[in-house]
């Protein structure tokens, strides 16, 4: 009789501690479930495309005017191009600088589990001397969707501003971002798409501004891939304003190019540059 209720309390021990260990261990598995992060290409646009030639007019310090003519050799074709895509640069850069190094930081850091489906990447990231709190949260919805929001604090102006967030299928194949001004200006700033057919390897990223969303189609520039061998790489900028289209396109490695815009050209045809960015005909 003794021996018998010693094996029913050794059974009920061991029942007990299954459940425990099975519950101290579920938030350690979902902490090594955590999503991945969206890649960095979703949200930051690539500027650096236009490779600097000896014999171009322009360089990353120094853009100078798009008809400029150096020692005999023209290249108002390429520097148009590359006055266009610089514009834009200038302006985003101003305006996601923080927000943009926020999410390049959250790549060297762990998440944190927070139960219900829901983690955090907590860490802090410096700016121009500036160092900001980031709070990265991405939480499960249903089976296959992701939300995210980055809340950002700076001591002494502001705590937990949510400077973007987006919905996504966790196979990230097509995001859309959601980013606000600022924290002194909290109203939608641009719309951020990206697209990555991983069956054709085409990718593409189109920033469009918010404010402009009604009426005509808003402002935005476009950055992707071509398929095709003569030129792989584009950009397309359309400003509202000037209900102007300029199309750039160019091989990556090579550095040759064309530039189509009916406003600054009055013509639709392709202006074309060589490999050392002076102008051509096109064939």
């Amino acid at each position: 009789m003794k021996s018998t209720k010693l094996l029913t309390i050794f059974f009920l021990t061991a029942i007990l501690f299954i459940n425990i260990s099975c519950s101290s261990e579920e938030p350690v598995k979902k902490r090594s479930n955590a999503p991945d992060l969206p890649p960095k290409a979703s949200l930051i646009m690539d500027y650096n495309s236009f490779s600097n030639s000896k014999d171009s007019a322009t360089n990353s310090n120094n853009i100078i005017e798009a008809t400029t003519i150096t020692n005999g050799k023209k290249y108002a074709n390429f520097g148009y191009a590359t006055l266009n895509v610089l514009f834009w640069n200038g302006v985003l850069t101003v305006n996601l600088a923080v927000p943009a190094a926020a999410f390049s930081e959250a790549f060297k850091q762990n998440p944190k589990y927070l139960g219900n489906s829901e983690w955090i990447w907590s860490y802090q990231v410096t700016v121009k001397n500036q160092k900001y709190k980031a709070n990265l949260h991405a939480k499960l919805i249903g089976k296959t969707d992701i939300e995210w929001k980055m809340y950002l604090s700076k001591e002494g102006e502001y705590k937990d501003f949510l400077w973007y967030e987006g919905t996504m299928n966790r196979n990230y194949q097509q995001i859309e971002w959601i980013i606000y001004q600022s924290p002194n200006n909290p109203t939608h700033f641009l719309t951020v798409n990206y697209q990555n057919d991983k069956a054709s390897g085409k990718q593409s990223i189109r920033y469009t501004k918010a404010e402009e969303t009604t009426g005509t189609e808003a402002s935005y520039i476009e950055h992707g891939n071509l398929t095709n061998a003569d030129m792989n790489r584009y950009y397309t900028i359309y400003l509202q304003d000037k209900d102007k289209l300029t199309e750039i396109e160019w091989h990556y490695t090579n550095g040759n190019g064309h530039v189509r815009d009916k406003v600054h050209f009055k013509d639709t045809k392709w202006h074309c540059w060589n490999e050392r960015h002076k102008d051509i005909e096109c064939n």
